[in-house]
């Protein structure tokens, strides 16, 4: 028995299915009603039931409140729902997403499942991604005891990936496993590596690892010598504090660069397009109170374009395949993101031009701005209210866009 002591970090595994993250994210968006599919069969109702002894040969795409597998589904699973329940047989992927995830039929190839109880009591042919609750407060109470957990009728033919407040691997791992959770149990067997990172670990003395452990809890375990060939323990890093006086140089330095970003980016806009920022200023310098209602509706209308722009970018995933579709949803992400960095800007220089006005001094235009931003940017970084004061800040530059061109064109007509 080689044992290894390692004082370092754990290194974070990547995974090896990175259009999971994607495929999640619209997952959500089946169940919202959509009515078509790529090459397949889409189903959108309040319950979904795929009969006994009935086969269906044809990728499924279903958003219901229940989704239930009895038959054979010879293709892949794509599925959003509150509970999704596998007994019977699905020959490909299956891609889930719900409260509930329980899986007793068997799965042909890979399975990735996220939601509070992830339930897997069958053999999966490939790899197995899995992430659930169990201890996570806030979390929905599911017909199920939340957490990832494989029975022991649970055989996954590639390599384990299982994710959660609570994991619990008592079934058999083909290849490597990889376990992280706030408690993490084993009582299984695994045929390659195992990686475990949890707050507390609790191992079987039957459970068997032919490769190498690798695990990173609190306090080292002494039962685990005999499970494993090789055990290598790494007990994590515990990051001190800094001093208050630290803590309070820090925040002035990120406060400084911040402002002086702003700084920078509004004098540029200044000199390259100074239409973009004179107009939203003169509108709030017209009607602030009704700038800044015009921002609020259009924040609220601007909350639905996440589901407006995933209904989008899966329309373009469906018809023309991934990479298209990342591109969609890159570009419409980076013109929110871009119209949120701007908003200080526009803010900060009309509050700027109110302390220009109520100091009665004459100050360049570019002061102006500097005084504006300060007083944002000190307000911003204040805990908890800094998040309030950016939202206010990015309502009011979004009305002041919405309402500068109707200004404009009222003091020309005028």
């Amino acid at each position: 028995m080689d044992r290894l002591h390692i004082h370092r970090q754990p290194r974070v595994v990547p995974l090896r299915r990175t259009r999971f993250v994607v495929l999640l994210a619209l997952l959500g968006m089946l169940a919202l009603g959509q009515s078509t599919a790529r090459a397949g069969e889409f189903i959108s109702q309040d319950l979904y039931r795929l009969p006994p002894g009935e086969t269906l040969r044809d990728d499924l795409y279903v958003g219901a409140d229940q989704v239930y597998i009895e038959g054979t589904l010879d293709g892949d699973l794509y599925a959003a729902a509150a509970e999704i329940h596998i007994t019977g047989t699905v020959t490909g992927d299956v891609f889930a997403a719900a409260n509930s995830v329980i899986v007793r039929g068997p799965v042909g190839d890979d399975l990735f499942a996220a939601g509070n109880a992830v339930w897997v009591d069958a053999p999966v042919g490939g790899d197995l991604l899995a992430a659930g609750g169990g201890d996570v407060p806030g979390l929905p109470v599911s017909s199920a005891e939340p957490g990832v957990h494989l029975t022991e009728r649970a055989q996954v033919g590639g390599d384990s990936i299982l994710m959660g407040g609570r994991v619990e691997m008592a079934g058999q791992i083909g290849q490597d496993l990889h376990a992280f959770g706030a408690q993490v149990q084993l009582r299984g067997r695994v045929a390659g590596d195992a990686r475990i990172s949890a707050e507390r670990l609790a191992v079987d003395p039957e459970t068997r690892i032919q490769g190498m452990l690798r695990y990173s809890v609190p306090e080292e375990l002494k039962q685990v010598d005999a499970i494993a060939g090789q055990v290598v323990y790494e007990p994590p890093e515990t990051e001190e504090r800094p001093s208050p006086l630290m803590q309070a140089f820090r925040w002035g330095i990120r406060t400084v660069l911040v402002f002086v970003g702003f700084l920078v980016l509004g004098l540029a806009l200044g000199r390259l397009a100074p239409g973009l920022l004179q107009r939203p200023l003169q509108a709030l310098q017209e009607r602030p109170l009704e700038t800044g209602v015009w921002g609020l509706v259009a924040g609220i209308l601007l909350a639905l374009i996440p589901l407006l722009s995933g209904v989008l970018v899966l329309f373009t995933w469906i018809f023309w395949g991934l990479w298209p579709a990342l591109l969609v949803a890159l570009v419409l992400f980076g013109s929110v993101l871009l119209l949120w960095t701007f908003s200080p800007v526009i803010t900060g220089l009309w509050l700027g031009e109110r302390i220009r006005e109520r100091l009665g001094t004459p100050l360049p235009v570019w002061m102006g701005l500097a005084l504006g931003l300060a007083v944002l940017v000190f307000l911003g970084r204040l805990p908890y209210v800094g998040g309030l004061v950016y939202l206010v800040s990015f309502l009011l530059a979004l009305g002041g866009l919405l309402r500068g061109p109707r200004v404009a064109r009222s003091a020309q007509a005028g």
